[in-house]
C-alpha cells in the first residue's frame, strides 16, 4: 500500500438527493420527514400530516394502513380541501402542491429539529396576469386566543392522549417575484421574512362571546368557536396581485399541557424563518458529520464516493440517507443508534434488519454498535426477533434468521473495528466468543435424528411470513451455518485453538453435503424439506442470494451458471425484481409486497447481485445500477412492489409499497451502500488480518474511489478501475477501540 492523498468529491446533498415530483394518484405511500426524534407522514391533500409522537404511529396496518395523528387542523382554500397533485420527499422536509386556475399552491412541513413541533409554510402564488383573490379558511382544535403580531393560537388537551397540542398561524405576504430553485426544478416562493403580518387575531371586547371577531391588518375576519366541538373556525381573505405569494405559516406543538404547548407554539412562530432554516441547515449538518472524521456526532463516518457514474452514486448516497433518516438520539438504552421504522412503538431494532447493513453501521457507528450487541447478546436468539433500544424488551416471534443476524452483525463489528479484545469480554456468563460459537451451533436444538445435519427453522411465521412452503429445513439458514462455521474456525486458529476449529470445520462439511443435497439439478433452484419428510421445491430470492454468499466456493460451475440463469429469467425485473418466482408453487398464494411474486424488500435486490457478483455473472453490476429508477421516490422503503399493466413481466413499473404493513422508510435499505463497500469495492475484513481486497484483478464495469474508509485507525483509499481495485492508505491514526 502506497500513500495518497486525494481530493475527493463532497456527498451529494440533501437537495439534490431529493425525489422527483411523484403524482399523488399514483404513489401508494407519501413521503416522511424526521427530525432524529420522531417521524411524520404526509397525507393526500396540502396539509395535513399524520403525526403521533412517543407511539406508534399506525393504528393498524393489514391490509392497509390506518394512522393516528395529533393533527386535527384543516384548511380549505376557497372553502374547500384541497388535494395535493404531486408530493416530493426531501430528508429535512416534504413537499406537496397543487394549482386551482392561475393560483399556485405549495406546502413545504418541516419538523423543529430534535423537538415535538411541526412546521408548515403554505405558499399561494398569482401566475396569472390578473390580481385574483381567494379565500383562505381554519379549523382549529381549541379555542383561538388574542396575542400580538397577527398571529391566532388555539391549545386544547388531547381526548386520546395525556398531552395537549397548539397551533400558532401567521400570514405574511411578499410582493417579491420568485426566483429559480434548481433544487426543485420549479420557481421557489419568497420566504416571505421580509413580508408584512396579515394573519386573524382575536381582539378582545370585539363581537359576542360566540363570535368573536378577529382582526389582521386593516381587515376584519368572522370566526366562530363551537364549544361542543371544541374548535375554532376562522377565514382570511386574500387578494394576490400579478406574481406575488403570501405565506402562512402553521406551527402545531406537542407538550404535556395546554398552556406549555401554546407557550412552545407562539415562541416557535415568533422565530419561525429562523427555526425553519435550522430544521434545514441542522439536518445538512448531521448528513455532512456522517462522512467525516469528526465524532460530533456519529461516532464513526462512511467513506465518500467519488464516480462519475450517476446510478452507482445515487444509490449509494441514497442507501446512507436512509439509514442516517433512522437515526435516533432520545433512546433510553443506545442513545445513538438506527431504528428499523419510524411508523412502529419507538426503539424498534429488527436483528435481521440491522445484519443486512452490518459493515456500514460498524463504519458509521461502532459505539452504537457495541452497545446494541452487548444488549443483544442478553437475548434469547431464539426468542423475538426485535429488540426495543428504548425500552430493553425483546418481542415479536422468533425469528430463523437470528442467529445468523446476530452473528454476522458481532463478527462484522469485529472485522471492520479490529476490536477483537470485545471477544473477552463476558456477557451474560458467556465471553463474545463463547456467544459467537454459541449461535454458530444453534442448529443443533433445531436438527432431528431424520436430517441430523439441517436445523428445522420452523413454520411461516419464523421464516417469510408469507410463502407458505417456504419452511422447516430450508437451505439458505443451513448454508449460514456452514458459513459461520467456518469464520468462527478462522478465529479459533488465529487464537491457537486448532482442535475445536478443526471440529467446527468437520461439521462445516457435513452440513455442507446436506445442503447441496437440496438442489435441483438443471432448474437453478433449491428445494426445503418439510416436516412430513417431502422435499419442496423453492423458487425464491432468499436461497438463492443465501447459497450464493455462503457457499460459493462449493458450487460447481454448472451449479452457478444454473442459478444465475434462474434469477436472470424468473426474478429480475427491469428496475427492480421479485422475491418469489411466479412459477413458485405457493406463488398465488404470497402477494405480499416484500417476500411474494410482485415485487421485493429492500435488501434482497441488494443481496441478490451481490450472489450474482460472486457467482460470476458479469451483468450482476448492471442489474444493481439499474434499481436507481426506485430511488425516484426517495428514500428506500420496507418493499418496492411491481405494478402497472405489465406487473409479471420484466416492465413492470416499481413503487415504494404500502399493503400488507410495508412502512414508508426502511433500514434494510442501507443493504444497496453495503453491497457497493462489499462487493463494488472489494472491502472484505477478516478479523485478525490484515486487509485484502476481495477478488481485486476483476474489472467492476464501474469506476470510482471509496474515500476516508475508516479501518482499525487507518485511513484508505479504494479505487475501481479497468484493471480491478486499488488500496492506497491514507495516514495512520491508531485510536482506542470502541
Amino acid at each position: 500500500m502506497t500513500s495518497t492523498t486525494p481530493t475527493s468529491a463532497p456527498p451529494l446533498s440533501l437537495d439534490e438527493l431529493a425525489s422527483e415530483w411523484i403524482p399523488t394518484q399514483t404513489a401508494a405511500h407519501y413521503p416522511a420527514v424526521h427530525n432524529f426524534h420522531e417521524m411524520l407522514l404526509l397525507t393526500e391533500d396540502l396539509f395535513r400530516v399524520n403525526y403521533w409522537p412517543g407511539q406508534a404511529l399506525y393504528r393498524t396496518w393489514n391490509p392497509e394502513f390506518q394512522y393516528r395523528t395529533v393533527d386535527e387542523a384543516k384548511l380549505t382554500i376557497d372553502r374547500k380541501i384541497i388535494l395535493a397533485e404531486a408530493h416530493q420527499a426531501c430528508a429535512y422536509e416534504g413537499r406537496r402542491r397543487a394549482q386551482r386556475g392561475h393560483l399556485l399552491m405549495e406546502t413545504a412541513t418541516r419538523m423543529v429539529f430534535e423537538e415535538n413541533g411541526v412546521l408548515r409554510r403554505l405558499t399561494l402564488r398569482n401566475d396569472g396576469n390578473v390580481p385574483c383573490q381567494h379565500l383562505i379558511g381554519f379549523s382549529l382544535p381549541g379555542e383561538a386566543q388574542s396575542h400580538e403580531k397577527g398571529v391566532v393560537t388555539c391549545a386544547t388537551q388531547h381526548d386520546r392522549r395525556p398531552d395537549a397540542i397548539a397551533y400558532a398561524v401567521r400570514t405574511t405576504f411578499s410582493s417579491r417575484s420568485h426566483a429559480s430553485d434548481p433544487a426543485r426544478g420549479q420557481p421557489r416562493p419568497s420566504s416571505g421574512s421580509e413580508g408584512s403580518p396579515s394573519s386573524a387575531i382575536v381582539s378582545g371586547g370585539q363581537g359576542d362571546a360566540d363570535s368573536p371577531t378577529l382582526y389582521g391588518g386593516d381587515r376584519k375576519h368572522n370566526a366562530t368557536y363551537d364549544p361542543d366541538l371544541n374548535r375554532t373556525m376562522f377565514n382570511d381573505t386574500i387578494v394576490l396581485q400579478p406574481g406575488e405569494t403570501r405565506n402562512v405559516d402553521i406551527v402545531l406543538a406537542d407538550a404535556a399541557d395546554a398552556a406549555t404547548a401554546r407557550q412552545k407554539a407562539l415562541a416557535w412562530l415568533a422565530n419561525f424563518d429562523r427555526g425553519y432554516a435550522e430544521s434545514k441547515s441542522k439536518w445538512e449538518a448531521r448528513w455532512a458529520n456522517a462522512f467525516e472524521d469528526d465524532p460530533s456526532h456519529f461516532s464513526g463516518c462512511v467513506p465518500v464516493l467519488e464516480t462519475d457514474n450517476e446510478a452507482l452514486r445515487r444509490i449509494y448516497y441514497m442507501s446512507i440517507l436512509t439509514m442516517v433518516i433512522l437515526f435516533r438520539t432520545n433512546m433510553k438504552l443506545c442513545k445513538r443508534f438506527f431504528i428499523t421504522s419510524g411508523e412502529r412503538d419507538p426503539g424498534r431494532v429488527f436483528l435481521w434488519d440491522v445484519s443486512e447493513c452490518a459493515t456500514i453501521v460498524s463504519l458509521l457507528e461502532p459505539v452504537g454498535t457495541k452497545e446494541l450487541l452487548r444488549h443483544l447478546l442478553r437475548c434469547d436468539p431464539h426468542g423475538g426477533c426485535v429488540f426495543n433500544i428504548h425500552t430493553g424488551v425483546q418481542d415479536g416471534q422468533w425469528y430463523a434468521a437470528n442467529d445468523f443476524s446476530l452473528f454476522r452483525l458481532l463478527y462484522t463489528y469485529l472485522a471492520v473495528t479490529g476490536d477483537t479484545p470485545f471477544l473477552d469480554e463476558s456477557i451474560a456468563g458467556l465471553t463474545v466468543l463463547q456467544h459467537l460459537e454459541r449461535l454458530a451451533t444453534n442448529w443443533k436444538q433445531l436438527a432431528h435424528d431424520d436430517h441430523p445435519w439441517l436445523g428445522d427453522y420452523g413454520g411461516i411465521q419464523n421464516l417469510l411470513e408469507c410463502v407458505a412452503n417456504y419452511i422447516h429445513r430450508v437451505p439458505s439458514f443451513n448454508a449460514a451455518n456452514v458459513w459461520m462455521h467456518r469464520k468462527l474456525a478462522q478465529l479459533l486458529v488465529s487464537r491457537g485453538e486448532s482442535q475445536r476449529a478443526q471440529e467446527l470445520l468437520d461439521e462445516a462439511e457435513r452440513i455442507k453435503t446436506a445442503v447441496l443435497e437440496c438442489y435441483v439439478p438443471g432448474e437453478g433452484v433449491w428445494t426445503c424439506i418439510h416436516k412430513n419428510g417431502k422435499r419442496v421445491i423453492q423458487r425464491h430470492c432468499y436461497d438463492f442470494a443465501i447459497v450464493g454468499y455462503c457457499l460459493r466456493d462449493d458450487l460447481s460451475p454448472i451449479t452457478r451458471q444454473e442459478m444465475i440463469r434462474f434469477v436472470h429469467k424468473e426474478l429480475l425485473t427491469k428496475n427492480w425484481m421479485r422475491a418469489q418466482s411466479l412459477q413458485d408453487v405457493g406463488a398465488t398464494n404470497s402477494d405480499r409486497p416484500d417476500h411474494g411474486p410482485y415485487g421485493a424488500f429492500a435488501a434482497w435486490p441488494a443481496i441478490t447481485a451481490e450472489a450474482l457478483f460472486l457467482l460470476g455473472d458479469p451483468g450482476s453490476i448492471g442489474f444493481l445500477l439499474s434499481t436507481v429508477a426506485t430511488t425516484r421516490e426517495g428514500p428506500y422503503g420496507q418493499a418496492h412492489e411491481l405494478v402497472g399493466p405489465q406487473r409479471a413481466g420484466f416492465e413492470a413499473e416499481v413503487r415504494v409499497a404500502s399493503r400488507v404493513g410495508c412502512m414508508r422508510e426502511s433500514f434494510s435499505g442501507g443493504s444497496f451502500a453495503e453491497i457497493i463497500v462489499r462487493s463494488v469495492f472489494g472491502f472484505a475484513p477478516v478479523p485478525t488480518q490484515p486487509l485484502k481486497l476481495f477478488d481485486p484483478k476483476r474489472d467492476r464495469g464501474v469506476f470510482g474511489t471509496l474515500h476516508g474508509l475508516k479501518v482499525e485507525g487507518e485511513t484508505m483509499d479504494i479505487e475501481s478501475r479497468r484493471e480491478g481495485l486499488l488500496l492506497a492508505l491514507k495516514e495512520i491514526q491508531k485510536g482506542n477501540h470502541p
